[in-house]
């Protein structure tokens, strides 16, 4: 009997003491054993090109080598390094370690907690995590040249109405996403943080085993891999992704997109997982295979999100760069009419001028001037104060610098003796651009321009006014830099081809009251656009958190349905003979 129970208490010590190890083993928070299950590689982290990189240290967990992770001091060093490679800044992001919380902390304040015990990443404001440190005057300025400075270059950006949001947090539970805790510090994936801090800033972070590029685009192209970014990129091995990878693929874009995307209440998406299970996308996104996996990301940009901001950029690296998806001819209705009624467009220009690109950017009828570019663009780089003027007398519709347009109509327009009474601005093939361009063009029709811009995910809000320096003096007047100030009858054309820029522009016309809008309605569109990838290295674009928007009565109204015309002109050939489009704006006025 002795020897039994001498012997049961023999098995019953060995079986608690293997229990103990057992448990001892799967702490998260012992650093020697979370060491010994992980493995640790220095890649190389390439900024937009290979001319901007640097190194970013990975970690692999539990012999899974295809998600890394990312510990917090290493995303302090990928933000800083970041915005070290574009600007001369103060932006800074530090740690914090508190007990059982570990934070990232923005020179600004704001703050990112990550908390291993819950599970959750909270952050104080996401806007003001994410605000350029340049320029941004308030947390949802993002408007990249100027700055709150009266004596900044072009632009004085100048704050009004600001609404902070909560703090915002996610459960990485939710998402089958798990924080790692070891070593004296925190891990989460990178794929995590391409989503929640570089998403929001119109970049991602696209990994292809080898090398991290952070890119606010596709890196290929009709060709193949574009630029030596994107030939280094795909420069890896081709395959299958493994059962782990599409599994975290799959959570990992519902948790992106749950934060990112910003026109669910449009798409009347609760959240993302529900979303593609009433699409029948689950499975597709969920596949080993890279390429039914890429034609469910082409499908979702294409058939379901359907405008112009969201778009398959690039296929992962496990598939051939000049690999093409079976989804690529799935377009949506609106998509399809954007198409029909640019070619329309292009057929009436192509009457009148020749070729549909040859229309001028700065043309003036009898008493009217005609200002026509399809794409806001501008410099960000360039000295306009020292430019030639008289360059943007040669530009076309095509080709025009948006900024330096604008100053020489400026110039030409408050010449001595001008014969202009009327200014039309040509919006009617306008897909968008540069919002900065877009903010210029209206401080120059109105005056000062304010920009309304919601945080869809959070609900955060600002209005943010603008003034634009269009007679390159570095003293803004509203009698010399705009139009407003020579009491001209001012005009904007639209069309249903009227996008993104090209629609907030006449929209905030609209409720601004003093600009007659003629043509048909515009084509909407109401976000940034924002960029996103998976952890096999896909890249796409889609309508981003930040929603622009007019303002009535202090109530934010976005501008995603477009705006409708004061006077209808059914015809598009009618839109370029500018002799009677010139006699019929005239007709419009009171005599």
């Amino acid at each position: 009997m002795r020897k039994t129970m001498k012997k049961l208490i023999r098995i019953f010590l060995l079986i608690t003491l293997a229990l103990s190890a057992m448990a001892f083993i799967g702490c998260g928070k012992d650093e020697s054993n979370s060491a010994s299950k992980m493995e640790e590689r220095t890649v190389p982290v390439y900024f937009a090109d290979i001319e901007h990189s640097g190194e970013l240290t990975l970690n692999y967990f539990d012999g899974i080598n295809d998600i890394p992770y990312i510990r917090l001091e290493e995303i302090a060093k990928l933000l800083n390094g970041l915005y070290s490679a574009f600007h001369e800044t103060a932006y800074n992001v530090t740690t914090k370690v508190d007990g059982g919380a570990y934070t990232l902390i923005r020179e600004n304040g704001s703050t990112v907690t990550l908390t291993p015990e819950t599970q959750r990443i909270t952050f104080s404001q996401v806007g003001s995590f994410n605000m350029d440190p340049d320029h941004a005057s308030n947390i949802l300025d993002i408007v990249l040249t100027g700055g709150p400075d009266p004596d900044s270059d072009l632009f004085i950006h100048r704050k009004n109405a600001v609404r902070l949001a909560a703090p915002y947090m996610i459960e990485l539970e939710k998402y089958h996403i798990e924080m790692k805790e070891g070593n004296g510090t925190v891990y989460i994936p990178l794929q995590t943080v391409s989503d929640l801090f570089l998403s929001p800033i119109e970049t991602c972070a696209a990994y292809n085993g080898k090398i991290v590029a952070c890119t606010s685009g596709g890196l290929t192209d009709e060709l193949g891999p574009k630029g030596e970014l994107g030939e280094m990129f795909y420069d890896c091995e081709r395959g299958q992704r493994s059962d782990d990878l599409a599994f975290f693929c799959y959570n990992e874009l519902c948790l992106g997109l749950d934060f990112n995307y910003g026109l669910k209440e449009k798409h009347h998406i609760t959240d993302f997982a529900s979303f593609f299970a009433e699409t029948g996308l689950t499975e597709q996104l969920m596949s080993n295979d890279p390429f039914v996996s890429d034609s469910a990301i082409t499908c979702l940009c294409n058939l379901y999100f359907g405008d112009l901001h969201s778009s398959f950029g690039s296929v992962s690296p496990l598939l051939e760069p000049t690999t093409s998806t079976i989804s690529q001819e799935l377009f949506s209705y609106d998509l399809m009419s954007y198409m029909t009624n640019s070619l329309m467009i292009n057929e009436g220009r192509r009457e009148s001028y020749g070729k549909p690109t040859e229309v001028p950017a700065y043309e003036e009828v009898g008493n009217t001037a005609y200002i026509t570019f399809d794409v806001f663009t501008m410099d960000t780089e360039r000295d306009y104060y020292s430019a030639d003027l008289s360059e943007a007398a040669e530009y076309t519709c095509s080709n025009a610098d948006t900024a330096l347009l604008l100053c020489y109509a400026n110039q030409q327009i408050h010449r001595k003796n001008s014969p202009i009474e009327n200014v039309v601005l040509d919006l009617r093939c306008n897909g968008g651009g540069f919002l900065d361009a877009a903010m210029a063009t209206c401080s120059w029709f109105l005056g000062t321009s304010c920009l309304h811009l919601e945080d869809a995910i959070d609900g955060a809000q600002a209005s943010t006014c603008y003034q634009f320096d269009a007679n390159l003096d570095h003293v803004y007047s509203s009698d010399t830099d705009c139009v407003n100030g020579l009491g001209m009858n001012r005009f904007c054309l639209i069309s249903p081809a009227s996008f993104s820029c090209g629609n907030l522009v006449p929209a905030l016309f609209k409720s601004n009251g003093l600009v007659t809008l003629i043509g048909q309605r515009s084509g909407g569109g109401a976000c940034a656009v924002g960029t996103m990838s998976l952890a096999d290295g896909t890249i796409f674009t889609c309508s981003n958190r930040y929603r622009i928007s007019t303002s009535i009565n202090g109530s934010y109204i976005d501008v995603d349905e477009g705006v409708e015309p004061h006077f209808t002109l059914p015809d598009m050939a009618q839109y370029y003979d500018r002799t009677k489009l010139t006699e019929y704006i005239n007709g419009l006025l009171w005599k």
